[in-house]
């Protein structure tokens, strides 16, 4: 909501790795139209709520599919880690993307202390994941595509605290007691905001 100003106009949007199609919705809440969810997989389309289903796409992203300088919006978040090419997404974001158009993404910081702390047992660390980035490399990226006025900062997720419990590398015994006590006080569903290592990275199209 932040970069609305900044953009030519809400008329197209693309989120690549849509899932279920939240942030589509989402875009809808803001006054987008032309707005397609990309998403490869058939299980979140199909848990998605109708009005979001209109929006999905059932295929894997190719900017050739998208006419150049169409869209005033490009979204993909935690999307690059599973990608062999992530310089060709970006690329292809750009192209299609209007003049001053916007790219964002949001990926998972190696450097990050949540990372360091926990090395190898960091969720980050996941087969699924091809390459991971840091602040640097992220903004290296959206350049090397040729975005430009980028900018990079660290994002907080808000998740409820039973979902952090999942995550944190507890013994295992541990780990459920914990998760069961959490689950029967209610604690686990209050929704509970921590840096999980997740950064964001943003540029225009020049």
């Amino acid at each position: 909501q932040k970069y609305l100003g900044n953009l030519p106009d809400r008329e197209g949007a693309v989120d690549i790795g849509a899932g279920d199609g939240a942030f589509c919705e989402r875009l809808i809440a803001l006054g987008f139209t032309g707005i397609t969810g990309v998403e490869p997989s058939s299980a979140p389309i199909a848990a998605a709520t109708p009005r979001a289903q209109e929006l999905l796409d059932h295929r894997v992203f190719r900017g050739d599919d998208f006419i150049p300088n169409s869209v005033s919006l490009v979204s993909c978040f935690q999307v690059m880690e599973h990608v062999p090419n992530p310089l060709e997404i970006a690329s292809a974001a750009l192209r299609i993307l209007k003049p001053h158009g916007l790219l964002l993404t949001v990926v998972h910081n190696q450097r990050a202390m949540s990372a360091r702390l926990l090395g190898l047992k960091s969720p980050i660390y996941d087969i699924e994941h091809l390459q991971l980035f840091t602040k640097e490399t992220g903004r290296r990226l959206l350049e090397s595509a040729g975005f430009r006025d980028v900018r990079v900062y660290s994002l907080w997720n808000r998740y409820p605290l039973q979902y952090w419990m999942r995550l944190f590398p507890f013994p295992p015994s541990l780990k459920s007691g914990l998760i069961s006590f959490a689950k029967r006080s209610g604690l686990g569903a209050i929704n509970t905001p921590l840096p999980a290592g997740n950064i964001v990275l943003l540029g225009f199209k020049p």
